[in-house]
C-alpha cells in the first residue's frame, strides 16, 4: 500500500509477513515441494507486475527457491505451505523480490543486485551469520559452470543429518544461430531459472528445474502444469563465436529440450551463463530447532531497500553506524529494535516500526522525507503511555522536501504515545522544510487525539521548535482527520502538549467580511464577499461551503515574499473573483472530498497542493499565478475555459500525485513528471515543455505516467509508461518527441478495427514534429491491455478468428521520425500473435493480429524474461 496519507489500514497495510506453521523433516524433494510460479500470471497478463511480468524472471525464480525453504521448516521465511500464486502473500513477496533486486521493468535484474536483495532479505529474517553463498559467473577458467559444479553444490542436501540446506538459481544466455551450420550467433537476452536437481552430472547429465517462464524452453503452455522441467546439458562445441562471453565457447555447457525447441536441432541455444548457491544453516530452522532466535542485522552504512509496493517486515534487530534509504512504494516495518545511528532518507512509502520495547525504535540519525515519505509509529501490545524518539541523536533532524512526508501515529493499546522529534539540545530547527516539501502529521485517533493521547513534539527550546503565528504553525504542516474524508486542520505549537488543532474563527459566528488578515477562518457555512470588495483572513478552511462573491477578492496570508499562505479544502469551493496570496507561496491541502477554485489566483511564488484528494482549478491565471506549482500528492485538476488555470508556472508533479488537464485552456509552463507521478490529459492542452521520469533501467523504478488524450505543444521527453486513459485517447504531439526506452500500453476497448475509431475505441499517438519512438540501443516496448468486459484474444470468440490491425503511432504528419520496439511485451495469445508493422503507404505504424489457422495455444518462441544481468555486462532479451 502506499505509505503516505494512507487512508486504509495505516501505513503498515494489510499484510504480515510473519510466517507460520509446521514443516516435515529436512529436507524434502525440491522436485516434488518447490511451487511451480509463473511471472506472467500476476493478474491478467502479469499487469499487477511492473512491465506485465515480462522481465520477472529473477524474482519469481527465487520467490520459487524461498517457498522451497518454508516447506522444509523455515518458516521466518515463507509460510511452510504455499498459499498459492493468486494469494495476497505471494504477490507481496514476487513484488519485494523484485524490489529487493532492483528488478528493471524493462531490463530486468543484475545478478549482484539479485544477489544483495537475497541477501538483505535472509538478513532481515534474522538469518545473519546463518548462511553463505557462491556466485559462479561461468567467465572464469578456475572455477567453470559445470553440471559438476551445480550437484556438488546440492550434494550436501542429500544427507541424513544435512548441516545445511542449499538452493540454486542460474541464468542462462539465448543465442541466435545465424544459420543452421554457422558457428556465429547473436546475442538475444537471458532468462533465469530455479535449479532443482541434477542428474548424473558426469555422464548423460541432466537438470530438473522450474521455468518462470515456461515455454521459453519446451512447446508447452505457460501454466505451473509445465515444471518441472527436465533438460538435457551438454557442453558446447569448439569454435562457436558467442559474443560477450569470455571463455572459448567449449567451456560453456547449454540446455537441450526433448522437443527440439532449444538446443542441437535448434537454431535458439540457451547457454548456461551464471549461477548462485545459497547455503542456509540447519540450526536457524525454528522448526526443528524451537530455540533459535532472530541474529542483529548490522548495518554498516546506507542500506537501500525498494520495497516496490510491497510490505518487508524486519523480524531481526537493526543496529550498526548505518541508516536506512527507502525507496518504492509499501511499507518497511521494523518489529524488533533499531540501534541504527546513520540517517535516514525515505523517498517513497513508509518505514516505520511496530516495537514498544525501544525508546528510539527508528533509530537516532536523521530522517529526509521527500515523495510522500512516510515515518509511521505503531507500537504493538498495550499498557501504560509510551515515549518514543525519532532522529534524536545528536545534529540530527526531521526534514520533509519535494513530495512531501507525513508522520503517522497510533497510541493502539496504549494509554498515550509520545513520539519527540529532533536533537534536545539543537539551536536551529529540528523540523526544516525543503523545496516545497509539506508536511502531514496523522494521528491514527483522529485529529482530537492530537496533543493529548497521541503527542508529536519537537525537542530542544524555541529556536528549534515551530513558530506559531496568529496561533498556527506554517501552513505546510497540517493534521489529518481519521474521519472518512480525511480533513485537514491547521495545527499551532504548545510547548507542553506539542502539535494540536489550531483554534480557528467558525463562519457560524462570524461573517467572513468581518474577519481580518490574523484570522485562522473555518468557513462552515457559505460566504459571500460583498461586491468589489476585499476579504482578509490569514489562513482558511473551507469545509463543505461556498467562499463566492462578485467582482470580491479574497486576500489569505501575509502576502509577503517568502511566507507561504494556506487553504484546506474539505470539500469546499472558492468562487470569488480573486483569490490574492501576492508575493507569498499559496499551500493548498485537499481532503479525499476535494474542492474547487473558480477564482483567478494570485501568487508570484506559486502554488503548492497536497492531501489525498483533488484540487480543481477553473480560472484564467495566465497574467497572475508564477513561480512554480508543486502538486506533492493527490491531484491538481487544471480545467479552465481558456487560458492557463495554473498560470504561467512551471508545474512538477511528483510521487503519487496527478495532473490532470481539461477544458479548452492549456498549462502555459513547463510539466515535469516524476517517478510514480501522473500527467492524465482529459482533452485538455499543455502549451510548455513535457518531461515524464524514465522507467528505470537498472534499478525498480517505475518512471512517471503519461496517460488520456490531448495535446502536447511543446517539446516533450517521455521515457515512463504511455497508456491510455479512462477510455481511448489520442495524444498529439505537435512539437518535438522523445519517447525512447518508453513503455507503450495499448488498450482495446471493444471489439472493433474500425479506423476510424483510432484514438476512441483505442488509444492513439499522433506526432508533428521531429519523433524518436525507440531506438536500437532504447527501443519501446508494447504492452497490451483491454477493457473491463471485453473478451481478449485468449478465449475463444468469432473477433479473434479473423486478422485486424490498428493504427497506434501516426507518423504521417512528422517532419521526421524514427521508430523500434523490443519486440518484448505480452504479444502471444491463444488464439493468435500480435506484431508492430509500419505502412509506407502512411507512414503509420499499426499493431497488427494473425489469427491462429487452427485455435490452440501459441507459445513464443524465445522469451520469457528481460535480461538476467551480469554485473560485468548488460544482456537484452529479444
Amino acid at each position: 500500500m502506499k505509505g503516505k496519507l494512507a487512508r486504509t489500514g495505516g501505513w503498515i497495510g494489510v499484510l504480515s509477513l510473519l510466517a507460520a506453521g509446521m514443516a516435515a523433516a529436512a529436507w524434502n524433494d525440491p522436485v516434488t515441494n518447490t511451487p511451480a510460479i509463473i511471472q506472467l500470471d500476476f493478474g491478467p497478463y502479469g499487469n499487477k507486475l511492473p512491465g506485465d511480468g515480462q522481465n520477472y524472471c529473477e524474482p519469481t525464480s527465487a520467490v520459487m527457491s524461498l517457498f522451497w525453504l518454508g516447506s522444509n521448516g523455515f518458516t521466518q521465511l515463507t509460510p511452510s505451505t504455499y498459499p498459492g500464486q493468486n494469494d495476497p502473500y505471494t504477490y507481496n513477496l514476487e513484488r519485494l523480490m523484485g524490489g529487493l533486486m532492483q528488478t528493471s521493468a524493462t531490463q530486468g535484474t543484475y545478478d549482484s543486485s539479485a544477489i544483495q536483495g537475497i541477501s538483505d532479505y535472509l538478513a532481515a529474517a534474522g538469518l545473519s551469520g546463518s548462511f553463505s553463498y557462491i556466485y559462479n559467473g561461468g567467465d572464469s577458467a578456475s572455477n567453470l559452470l559445470n553440471p559438476s559444479w551445480l550437484a556438488a553444490q546440492l550434494a550436501p542436501n542429500a544427507g541424513a543429518n544435512p548441516g545445511s540446506i542449499t538452493f540454486i538459481d542460474f541464468s542462462i544466455s539465448w543465442y541466435g544461430q545465424n544459420s543452421g551450420s554457422s558457428t556465429s550467433f547473436s546475442a538475444e537476452g537471458g532468462h533465469e531459472l530455479a535449479l532443482l536437481a541434477v542428474v548424473d552430472p558426469t555422464g548423460n547429465a541432466q537438470l530438473i528445474l522450474n521455468n518462470a517462464y515456461p515455454s521459453t524452453l519446451e512447446n508447452v503452455p505457460n501454466v505451473p502444469e509445465s515444471d518441472p522441467q527436465t533438460l538435457g546439458i551438454t557442453q558446447v562445441p569448439a569454435g562457436w563465436n558467442l559474443p560477450g562471453m569470455a571463455l572459448p565457447s567449449e567451456d560453456y555447457w547449454q540446455l537441450q529440450s526433448s522437443d527440439g525447441t532449444v538446443g542441437d536441432g535448434s537454431t535458439t541455444k540457451a547457454i548456461v551463463d551464471s549461477a548462485y548457491a545459497f547455503s542456509v544453516d540447519t540450526m536457524a530452522n525454528p522448526t526443528l530447532n524451537p530455540s533459535w532466535t532472530p541474529a542483529d542485522w548490522v548495518i554498516s552504512g546506507s542500506k537501500t531497500i525498494n520495497t516496490n509496493s510491497a510490505t518487508f517486515t524486519v523480524q531481526a534487530a537493526v543496529t550498526g553506524a548505518g541508516g536506512f534509504n527507502k525507496t518504492g512504494e509499501g511499507a518497511l516495518v521494523l518489529t524488533a529494535g533499531d540501534d541504527l545511528t546513520g540517517n535516514n532518507a525515505v523517498s517513497g512509502g513508509a518505514l516505520g516500526s511496530t516495537n514498544a520495547g525501544d525508546s528510539t525504535p527508528l533509530g537516532t540519525g536523521s530522517f529526509v522525507l521527500t515523495n510522500g515519505g512516510t515515518i509511521g509509529l505503531t507500537p504493538a501490545g498495550s499498557g501504560g503511555p509510551l515515549a518514543f524518539s525519532i532522529a534524536s541523536g545528536s545534529g540530527s533532524s526531521v526534514t520533509f522536501g519535494a513530495g512531501g512526508g507525513a508522520l503517522e501515529i497510533d497510541a493502539g493499546g496504549y494509554d498515550s504515545l509520545s513520539v519527540t522529534m529532533g536533537d534536545g539540545s539543537a539551536t536551529s530547527s529540528n523540523l526544516i522544510r525543503q523545496s516545497a516539501g509539506t508536511f502531514v502529521i496523522i494521528p491514527a485517533h483522529g485529529i482530537s487525539a492530537l496533543g493529548t493521547t497521541e503527542r508529536v513534539l519537537v525537542a530542544g527550546g524555541s529556536s528549534s521548535r515551530p513558530a506559531s503565528v496568529n496561533g498556527m504553525v506554517a501552513p505546510y504542516i497540517v493534521g489529518q482527520d481519521n474521519d472518512a474524508g480525511a480533513s485537514g486542520y491547521f495545527l499551532n505549537y504548545d510547548g507542553s502538549a506539542g502539535f494540536q488543532k489550531a483554534a480557528a474563527v467558525s463562519s457560524l459566528s462570524t461573517a467572513i467580511d468581518v474577519a481580518t488578515s490574523s484570522t485562522v477562518y473555518a468557513a462552515e457555512t457559505d460566504q459571500v464577499i460583498a461586491t468589489n470588495e476585499t476579504a482578509r483572513v490569514y489562513a482558511l478552511q473551507v469545509n463543505d461551503s461556498e467562499v463566492s462573491g462578485t467582482n470580491a477578492t479574497l486576500e489569505v496570508g501575509s502576502r509577503q515574499a517568502g511566507d507561504s499562505a494556506g487553504v484546506i479544502l474539505n470539500g469546499g469551493t472558492i468562487s470569488a473573483s480573486s483569490l490574492d496570496f501576492g508575493a507569498a507561496e499559496g499551500v493548498i491541502y485537499a481532503s479525499e472530498a476535494g474542492g474547487a477554485i473558480s477564482s483567478t489566483i494570485t501568487s508570484s511564488a506559486g502554488l503548492t497542493t497536497f492531501g489525498p484528494g483533488t484540487v480543481a482549478l477553473s480560472g484564467d491565471s495566465t497574467s497572475t499565478l508564477s513561480g512554480t506549482v508543486t502538486v506533492n500528492s493527490g491531484t491538481l485538476s487544471a480545467q479552465s475555459a481558456q487560458g492557463s488555470a495554473t498560470g504561467s508556472a512551471n508545474v512538477s508533479v511528483q510521487a503519487n500525485a496527478t495532473l490532470s488537464v481539461s477544458g479548452a485552456g492549456a498549462v502555459a509552463g513547463n510539466v515535469s513528471v516524476q517517478n510514480n507521478g501522473t500527467l492524465l490529459l482529459s482533452g485538455g492542452t499543455i502549451s510548455g515543455n513535457v518531461t515524464v521520469a524514465e522507467v528505470g533501467q537498472s534499478s525498480a523504478n517505475p518512471g512517471g505516467t503519461l496517460a488520456g488524450s490531448g495535446t502536447l505543444s511543446g517539446s516533450t521527453t517521455a521515457r515512463g509508461v504511455i497508456t491510455s486513459g479512462a477510455s481511448g485517447g489520442n495524444i498529439t504531439f505537435e512539437g518535438s518527441a522523445d519517447l525512447n526506452s518508453s513503455q507503450f500500453f495499448w488498450q482495446l476497448d471493444s471489439l472493433t478495427d474500425d479506423a476510424s475509431q483510432a484514438g476512441i475505441e483505442w488509444n492513439l499517438l499522433t506526432f508533428l514534429g521531429d519523433s524518436h519512438v525507440g531506438s536500437e540501443d532504447a527501443p519501446v516496448t508494447i504492452y497490451l491491455q483491454f477493457a473491463a468486459g471485453v473478451i481478449t484474444p485468449d478465449t475463444a470468440d468469432p473477433f479473434w478468428m479473423t486478422d485486424h490491425e490498428w493504427k497506434i503511432w501516426d507518423f504521417s504528419q512528422a517532419t521526421s521520425y524514427s521508430w523500434d520496439d523490443s519486440g518484448d511485451g505480452n504479444t502471444s495469445f491463444n488464439y493468435g500473435n500480435f506484431d508492430v508493422v509500419e505502412k509506407a503507404a502512411d507512414n503509420s505504424v499499426y499493431l497488427k493480429y494473425v489469427a491462429v489457422p487452427e485455435p490452440a495455444v501459441i507459445w513464443l518462441a524465445l522469451a520469457g524474461c528481460g535480461a538476467m544481468i551480469a554485473s560485468r555486462r548488460i544482456r537484452q532479451r529479444r
